[in-house]
């Protein structure tokens, strides 16, 4: 899709253009963007057969879902028909916090249904074009403004089965993270350092080492890592496994991690985790 194009008035600087990431709030334009899909779709989903062949359509029945454990109202209060669920959707997604119409997209995107697996990537393209500074990865809502960034974290959470094991630790650090109220920025750091071991320790199997350090240097010995890349992954690892290594660099005093050391290194991670997978393939098909 890609951006909106400037209109008449913006290009004559009569109307101002955003240009500013939504990171804090949620402008209207976003807000009816994200209306306008969702009503398709439950308009499109609403009369569908589901899977078992009952009676209730699979939008009716994502409704349902949305309605009792989404937004905790009684199931007798339920508005049977499309058009009066979708008013209270208007009313919700216009007028809510617009932290809760995030957590609405967060709660389609996660329902295990077949018929919605474009709808996150819908959703991203709807996030980017309105200049939303959120994207989804792996079912929820990441603070990452950087498409390539985006990118490097949904590629490691499409790995083969084969490295099942970062696939998890990076799903893991992405949950973390994404937690609005409470998220654990340590705990991230610690997920995606250990989806880059997990991935190194696949590698280079029944090696008889078991320490990052020296499989590392197997990699390296293989051809597989350059002796600057190794270097510094070992000096990586060390800093974040050690309790002293986390610090803030001028003070030397203990610190929580914090936001932006969090987004480095899931980011960072993700993105070895696809170069050593990537690297495997090509070495395979060799």
């Amino acid at each position: 899709m890609g951006p909106r194009p400037l209109t008449f008035s913006e290009r004559m600087g009569i109307t101002p253009a955003r240009e500013s990431i939504q990171i804090s709030g949620m402008d209207l334009r976003l807000r009816v963007a994200i209306f306008n899909y969702v009503h398709e779709l439950f308009v499109a989903l609403w009369n569908c057969e589901n899977e078992y062949g009952g009676q209730v359509g699979i939008g009716e029945s994502l409704a349902r879902t949305v309605w009792c454990e989404f937004y905790c109202k009684p199931i007798d209060e339920f508005p049977y028909h499309s058009s009066l669920f979708l008013d209270f959707l208007k009313r919700e997604i216009l007028k809510g916090s617009w932290a809760s119409v995030y957590d609405l997209m967060e709660c389609i995107v996660q329902e295990d249904i077949d018929i919605l697996s474009n709808v996150e990537s819908d959703f991203n393209d709807i996030l980017e074009d309105e200049l939303s500074g959120f994207r989804f990865a792996g079912g929820v809502l990441v603070q990452i403004s950087g498409e390539e960034e985006l990118s490097s974290l949904s590629e490691s959470l499409r790995v083969e089965d084969k490295y099942s094991g970062a696939r998890k630790h990076i799903q893991r650090a992405v949950e973390l993270f994404s937690d609005r109220d409470n998220p654990d920025y340590r705990n991230v750091v610690k997920e995606a350092i250990s989806a880059v071991e997990s991935v190194v320790s696949v590698l280079v199997p029944y090696s008889g080492k078991t320490c990052f350090g020296e499989l590392i240097n197997l990699l390296e010995k293989q051809g597989r890592v350059h002796p600057a890349l190794a270097k510094a992954w070992k000096g990586m690892y060390g800093f974040t496994s050690d309790e002293d290594g986390i610090r803030h660099a001028l003070s030397g005093e203990f610190s929580a991690v914090d936001f932006k050391m969090a987004k480095y290194m899931l980011v960072t991670c993700s993105a070895f985790v696809n170069y050593l997978v990537q690297f495997d393939a090509e070495a395979l098909e060799g």
